[in-house]
């Protein structure tokens, strides 16, 4: 699809960073990473969305929780990540559907994106101060995704941008030379 501006450029080019970086923060176990202290025993742990590294031992997310903590710990993790992938999922999707979200339900969505970030943060605030004996912080996998959903955003409203300056026309059409007045767009020719 050749693209003529640079406002649409720059959109596509935020939006294909996005999906690689949310590629690369879905397999790896670097969500929620730190210590915990089990009498005299200190134990490494990395999490991830489906396995989890206990001192350099790899098993089963859902395995590791249900063996060693209670369902409200679990339940946070899990809050925690879901409610960033909603936020990288609604970028996504408005930037697909960006003609019927942007009459419509544009509001809406930025809306979800505000509650998903913050039960997120809610999540890993409640996590972090709920135990003496463990210390995690949230890791490059979450960083991965937070920036992967601020830029699917970003790509967003660069693209309606440069739609707005006449770089295409609502219809996703590139138009000749771009920035044009708003009665001059000729569709751009193969």
């Amino acid at each position: 699809m050749p693209f003529d501006g640079f406002f649409t450029t720059l959109g596509l080019a935020q939006a294909v960073f996005a999906l690689v970086m949310w590629v690369g923060a879905f397999p790896t176990r670097g969500w929620i990473s730190g210590t915990t202290v089990l009498g005299i025993i200190t134990q490494d742990l990395e999490v991830g969305l489906f396995k989890t590294s206990k001192s350099g031992v790899i098993v089963d997310t859902k395995e590791y929780f249900k063996s060693q903590y209670d369902s409200i710990e679990a339940t946070i993790i899990t809050l925690s990540l879901g409610g960033m992938f909603l936020l990288t999922a609604i970028g996504l999707l408005c930037w697909y559907f960006y003609t019927p979200a942007a009459r419509k339900l544009g509001l809406a969505y930025v809306m979800c994106a505000m509650m998903a970030g913050v039960f997120l943060m809610a999540g890993v605030v409640i996590f972090e101060t709920s135990f003496d004996d463990v210390n995690y912080i949230v890791g490059y996998s979450w960083y991965l995704a937070l920036f992967s959903g601020l830029l699917s955003w970003s790509s967003f409203v660069t693209f309606i941008t440069g739609v707005k300056r006449g770089e295409r026309d609502p219809h996703g059409t590139p138009v000749r030379g771009g920035n044009q007045r708003k009665g001059d767009r000729t569709p751009l020719l193969p």
